[in-house]
């Protein structure tokens, strides 16, 4: 056993240079293999880092679309408190808004930023976390040691992150504009919706700028780009939006954040949520009263009530002591010629029970429940109208919900069957809810309603009814016909009228129960476990470990194929030795051994060696991921830093060593086939595998791919863009194999010399000598054939959406420009040539004329996460866009793949978003979805008619079965579902928000320029559809970019490779190269033979890559959608060039320096 150690440590010492060769590389292998583990883990460590820096210690998050009051702050965390003493919870006001900077002199810009989160926070919010100031005033700094939170904005101040700072060009002591959403209780797409002066604005200095970073970096979504923050004043905000409540000293908010989780991670059931979370019915805007008539009265501020409120009620009260109500403003009550204006009317079914009835008629007979075609008028109505039993009666109103913010009136006809007297339940003016602007006007000629109101049309005997009734109603009719008339996606009741149970029961008491019955869920109030999400996002939506780990397929393969070939030199030079071995005694097992020793030891060595650079190739990797330069625009931010795992190392580690060893072991395995007589000669392999015979299968095959290829190629071009791509690559990998199979077998039949010309006699000798050993100078070729082939080939994905106009079935979709807005946009975009339209957007005569031609599409909006390949993080929750059925019937875009089924929906998947889908097993409801092929793939990992589960507005799942897959679209991020499916699931969302606009190239920039500044206060940023599809497909383009560099590494590595093969030909050939020296032939004809050789194979194999590369792109040069790098590429195929002929003269120079004696002794 010693000696075998002492011969394996003398053995390491003595060939210590080919060891060194091969540790190295070993080293290379382990170094990529190592360095791109540690990239993946870095993307892990810096996406996790990042959530922890903009949370600092908020775990939790409630956001509601409404306000409720700020108490419940302070009210949820003494529940919190109870078991977890040290429980915060912070109050927050939450909204999205425009900043702009205004140009202090006529030559200066104004610059606005759009997408804004304003933040109105108090000095409780700087207790989760830090803030780092980049610049602020002498103000601040001077009152530093006087308040505790010098950072917090006073009265008319705002503090601006780095991020916006920038894009405004701002400094401390500037002036802004802020733009908010002016907030109603009443949606803005309700008839009776305000949908004029939306926006507040108001002018703000800058206190304070801070760094983007802590809670300067604060966002609800996990995405590693910038946020864009300011942060005002929460009580200065309150009071700006009337949200201010003076005599309770405390005012209205939309946010609670936590710094403890409570979120069970399988979601909290209803129970739990009750216990940490208790909203009153104020927090709700739902109001319960007892009324004069000694009912009591559930009605809503938002003028209808949420649905979740009649199933809690019906807990509480049986069918018989609960009446249901809907009150609607008819705008005319018509009988013939005859018409009363601006009436209130009530569908209600009659109940005979004091307290909510009975309703009688002038008999004093009570009325039954009405038809779904009866009305009852009350006398003066009835008077007015000169009415009869048996009339028709008309009802003119406006349809409960707007389109475009455009109201449209409907007119509905009922049988009179009573005439009741203003007395009694039919005298009661609060069955018609209050309605600011309305029911709080003395009179109605003083009424400010949202609706065309025509004010001449009141009579003096209206004001008179007004002055004795207010808004009692003129009419009643069915609540069943009440709500087909006036029902919404808001609601279908305005109150609820109760009886009560006996004369001690109290509000108090029917409140007390209503809210600990009421979901809070259900009414928009739930806990978002914010932190855990995002750092369970952080995990990644791309793996960086293993596409580095791709990207460095031929890094890893050429130093794998390099060791080989330089441990086999070095079995082959000691050939001799091994021969000496065996005809000693020595057991082949043992020679095995003892060579595998020295294998294990040098593998060891340059494994560990690997691991080391393997850091410093992370590192390399991770500063070209962040320069601007190179490949920032994979991650859009440089904000990654290095992070070494021991566990990458470890594997890194025993990965290099055991590919090392399987290589080690094969060249060592081959000595049992050669006898001690060859060995003693210094032989290992034959001198020569040519053979007078072509191999039939190397023929057929070539033959079968060259076919393959023929084929292929003409049906590429009826398939769609990806089929396609694939189809040409398919066929470029058939030219590719084919061509080898050829060289194969001439070199096998030895009729390569053929090839050259007569006159080129060193170059046919040179072809011949490749033959010497086929497998050999084919693998070689293949190497150099398959990396050129993949790296030019893969250029042609490199992408310009600039070069290509816009087409309907393209990834623009036939789009030319592409919008967003911060505020909903409730105006009909397409109006600009009406004069109602002109009116509503500000236009003057010229600018709607240069919209002439301009088509816009508008799209609904449910914020969500960014699932587009601009974001790192692997998100579940996208942001959804509802599709109106006018660009449904419009149709467009290119499709990776749908699940239509019949002609139509194939010309046009859009369609596919109308179709009613079966329910699944589960209580979710099922809809169809259509988003882009990369975000389904690469950030929700979904694919066509699989589920993504998501909230609706009520907190309920909702599964968006996916029916369609766009390809390479400017859609990408987002699910898109049809309008009545989005209006149904998230029926609190008006307006639109999104948009894409068909418009002549010539006016893309004054289309841009008028919209923008008319819809300036909604926040509306357009920009070319081109440019977005750059931004997105910049990642693709990037991690093209990656591959080709790291592969044009691999394959000058690989030329190495192809030193070190002729190397070992030279070794192999060395008593033949003797011989020629001793027959007269000159050193430097010898050396340019040996050149020419490895040219040769270079050469070969650059061509073969290059051709079946062009057959590959060739419908990218046809179309000229194709951006080929070709500088790029022409100079990493030259340098390949250059390195393959430098590392030829290490051949060149062991042929002249073999000693000629020894060499001739051995041939």
């Amino acid at each position: 056993m010693f000696s075998t150690v002492r011969l394996i440590r003398e053995s390491l010492w003595h060939y210590r240079r080919m060891h060194l060769a091969v540790a190295l590389g070993v080293a290379a292998g382990t170094a990529v293999l190592t360095g791109a583990l540690l990239v993946g883990d870095s993307v892990q460590a810096s996406l996790r880092s990042l959530t922890l820096d903009r949370l600092g210690n908020i775990e939790e998050a409630l956001i509601t679309n409404s306000f409720f009051r700020e108490q419940l702050a302070e009210e949820t965390q003494a529940l919190l408190q109870k078991d977890h003493p040290d429980a915060q919870v912070i109050p927050l006001m939450l909204l999205r808004g425009t900043v702009e900077r205004p140009g202090t002199s006529a030559e200066e810009t104004t610059h606005r930023a759009g997408q804004i989160a304003i933040l109105g926070i108090d000095d409780n919010f700087f207790s989760l976390g830090s803030f780092t100031p980049a610049e602020s005033s002498a103000s601040a700094e001077d009152e530093e040691s006087e308040e505790e939170n010098p950072l917090l904005p006073a009265a008319g101040e705002i503090m601006l992150n780095e991020a916006v700072a920038s894009e405004l060009h701002a400094e401390v002591g500037d002036e802004v504009l802020v733009r908010l959403p002016q907030m109603s209780q009443i949606p803005e797409e309700s008839a009776l919706g305000k949908r004029d002066d939306l926006v507040e604005t108001r002018r703000l200095t800058v206190s304070q700028i801070v760094k983007n970073e802590g809670l300067g970096r604060f966002g609800l979504f996990p995405t590693q780009r910038l946020p864009r923050n300011v942060y005002v004043n929460l009580r200065d905000l309150q009071r700006s939006l009337d949200l201010y409540e003076r005599r309770e000293r405390a005012g209205r908010i939309n946010a609670l954040l936590t710094d403890v989780s409570i979120t069970p991670p399988t979601g909290a059931t209803p129970a739990e949520e009750k216990a940490i979370l208790q909203p009153t019915l104020a927090d709700y805007e739902i109001t319960l009263e007892k009324t004069d008539k000694d009912y009591f009265l559930a009605s809503s501020k938002k003028l209808l009530l949420p649905n979740a409120l009649p199933s809690a009620l019906r807990e509480i009260f049986p069918t018989e002591d609960r009446q249901p109500v809907i009150t609607y403003l008819a705008n005319t009550i018509r009988i013939g010629e005859k018409e009363v204006p601006y009436s209130t009317v009530t569908g209600i079914d009659f109940q005979q029970k004091p307290p909510l009835g009975p309703f009688e008629n002038q008999e004093g007979e009570p009325l039954s429940k009405l038809g779904p075609d009866e009305i009852v008028l009350n006398t003066w109505a009835a008077e007015q109208l000169e009415a009869k039993i048996g009339d028709t009666v008309e009802i003119v109103y406006f349809s409960p919900e707007t389109t475009h913010g455009e109201t449209e009136e409907q007119t509905a006809s009922f049988k009179l069957v009573g005439i009741v007297p203003i007395e009694g339940a039919a005298a009661d003016k609060q069955l018609t809810p209050e309605f600011p602007g309305i029911t709080d006007q003395l009179s109605i000629g003083e009424w400010d309603p949202p609706f065309p109101f025509e004010e001449d049309r009141v009579r003096q005997v209206d004001e008179d009814y007004w002055d004795e009734y207010q808004a009692t109603p003129k009419a009643f009719i069915s609540l069943e016909a009440g709500q087909k008339l006036w029902a919404s996606r808001f609601g279908d009741l305005t109150s609820i009228r109760l009886r009560p149970k006996n004369d001690e029961q109290s509000v108090e008491e029917i409140t007390t129960t209503l809210e600990a019955d009421l979901d809070p869920a259900a009414l928009g109030f739930q806990w978002q476990p914010l932190k855990a999400r995002q750092l369970a996002a952080s995990s990644g939506a791309t793996p960086f470990g293993v596409l580095f780990l791709s990207f460095s397929f031929f890094l890893i393969a050429a130093a794998v194929m390099l060791v080989a070939l330089l441990f086999r030199l070095g079995v082959d030079q000691r050939a001799k030795e091994v021969g000496i071995y065996e005809a000693t005694g020595w057991a082949l097992k043992q020679i095995r051994r003892t060579l595998i020793g020295e294998g294990l030891i040098v593998a060891a060595v340059g494994s560990a060696l690997g691991v080391g650079i393997g850091i410093g190739y992370a590192a390399l990797m991770i500063w070209a991921l962040t320069s601007p330069d190179l490949w920032l625009a994979a991650i859009q931010t440089p904000f990654l830093q290095l992070a070494i795992t021991p566990s990458s190392l470890i594997i890194g580690y025993l990965a290099g060593l055991l590919i090392s060893l399987v290589v080690i072991f094969t060249s060592v395995r081959r000595l049992g086939k050669v006898n001690v007589r060859s060995l003693l000669g210094g032989q290992i392999d034959s001198a020569s595998e040519l053979t007078t015979k072509p191999a039939r299968f190397s023929w057929w095959l070539g033959v079968a791919c060259f076919l393959g290829a023929i084929l292929l190629l003409p049906l590429g071009f009826f398939l769609t863009e990806m089929a396609q791509a694939g189809v040409f690559f398919g066929s470029g990998a058939f030219i590719l194999t084919a061509c080898l199979a050829y060289l194969w077998n001439r070199l096998r039949s030895g009729a390569m010399g053929n090839l050259a010309t007569s006159q080129g006699g060193m170059l046919q000798l040179a072809a011949r000598n490749s033959a010497r050993n086929p497998w050999r100078s084919v693998l070689t070729m293949g190497l150099v054939a398959s990396a050129t082939f993949l790296i030019v080939a893969i250029s042609a994905f490199h992408l310009d959406p600039s070069l290509q106009g816009p087409q309907l079935d393209s990834g623009n979709g036939g789009f030319r420009l592409v919008g967003q807005s911060d505020l909903p946009i409730l105006t009909d975009l397409n109006s600009y040539d009406t004069s109602e339209g002109q009116l509503d957007l500000a236009l003057t005569k010229a600018q709607s004329e240069e919209l002439s031609g301009t088509k816009v599409y508008s799209f609904r909006v449910e914020p969500g996460d960014d699932s587009s390949c601009l974001n790192l993080y692997q998100t579940n929750q996208p942001r959804i866009l509802g599709v109106t059925e006018r660009f449904i019937e419009r149709g467009g875009f290119a499709w990776a793949g749908s699940a239509a089924e019949t002609p139509r929906a194939t010309k046009n998947p859009w369609l596919l978003l109308d179709q009613e889908l079966p329910q699944s097993d589960t209580e979710h409801q099922v809809i169809p979805a259509v988003l882009d092929a990369a975000t389904a793939t690469y950030g929700l990992k979904i694919g066509i008619g699989d589920h993504l589960t998501v909230q609706d507005s009520f907190g309920r799942p909702l599964d968006l079965q996916v029916v369609g897959l766009l390809s390479n679209s400017l859609l990408q991020g987002d699910m898109l579902i049809s309008e009545k499916d989005f209006l149904r699931y998230f029926p609190n969302r008006s307006g639109y928000q999104f948009f894409l606009l068909e418009t002549p190239a010539k006016k893309m920039k004054i289309v841009s320029s008028i919209l923008e500044d008319r819809l300036g206060e909604q926040g509306l940023d357009l920009q070319p559809a081109s440019q977005r599809l750059a931004e997105f497909l910049a990642v693709q383009n990037t991690y093209l970019k990656t591959f080709q560099s790291l592969g044009g590494l691999g394959l000058l590595l690989g030329t190495f490779g192809l030193a070190t093969v002729q190397l070992r030909n030279v070794f192999e050939r060395r008593g033949e190269l003797a011989l020629l020296r001793a027959t007269g032939f000159r050193r430097s004809r010898l050396a340019t033979m040996v050149l020419s050789e490895n040219f040769l194979l270079l050469l070969g194999g650059l061509v073969i890559g290059l051709l079946a590369a062009l057959v590959a792109i060739l419908p990218h040069l046809l179309r000229g959608a194709a951006n080929l790098p070709i500088e790029m590429t022409g100079a990493t195929l030259l340098l390949v060039v250059v390195v393959g002929m430098l590392a030829g003269l290490g051949a060149v120079r062991k042929t002249l320096s073999t000693p000629l004696l020894p060499a001739l002794r051995s041939e």
